[in-house]
């Protein structure tokens, strides 16, 4: 038999959640996926992201999450959820993406579906730390972490639970700088008399 206390927190844990996120960059294009059970931090399987291009930089580089969340055992009911997603390098990190979903009829259980549009990493880490390969070489690889917070709020505002992360994954960026080749061809149209 649970004792009070330890009744309250697995109430107020966030028993589940799934998250689907594509990265991409230029023509390169990973996946992340995972689920976890209740009480533990979730951990992602990330696709490490290969890029070619003609220059050995990388242009864009994106998230497109499909998060679900599951609850249970509440002691309020959920009318609100706090996204907050964040991206770190060895030498960048920042807050890319905070946005809010309501919930219908604030139940004590449930779960819900959050699709976010997408969103680009490299409004906080800088494109330059990806490339710079020579001339037909690829550059060692840049590990980029991202991590969603969560925090389910009752009706007045009130935080019921918070997990942080709730979700996280790295994964390896590289970009090759595809080799040059220059050459040509044509016709001496010579003639004599």
């Amino acid at each position: 038999m649970d004792t009070p206390q330890r009744s309250i927190l697995s109430r107020r844990s966030v028993v589940k959640s799934a998250l689907g996120v594509t990265v991409a960059a230029g023509t390169g294009l990973g996946a992340i996926a995972t689920t976890s059970s209740p009480a533990t931090a979730a951990s992602l399987n990330a696709a490490n992201v290969d890029v070619t291009s003609n220059d050995g930089s990388l242009s864009t580089l994106t998230i497109a999450p499909d998060v679900t969340v599951t609850w249970s055992g509440q002691e309020s009911g959920i009318s609100n959820i706090d996204y907050v997603w964040n991206v770190s390098t060895g030498n960048n990190s920042g807050q890319i993406d905070s946005t809010s979903q309501s919930i219908t009829g604030s139940p004590t259980s449930g779960d819900t579906n959050k699709v976010f549009p997408s969103i680009d990493l490299l409004q906080v880490l800088s494109a330059s730390n990806f490339g710079g390969a020579p001339d037909g070489e690829t550059s060692s690889g840049t590990d980029v972490t991202v991590s969603l917070k969560a925090t389910l709020k009752d009706t007045n505002g009130n935080i019921v639970t918070s997990k942080d992360p709730l979700l996280t994954a790295t994964f390896t960026v590289s970009v090759t700088n595809q080799a040059s080749t220059t050459g040509g061809s044509g016709t001496a149209n010579t003639s004599g008399s």
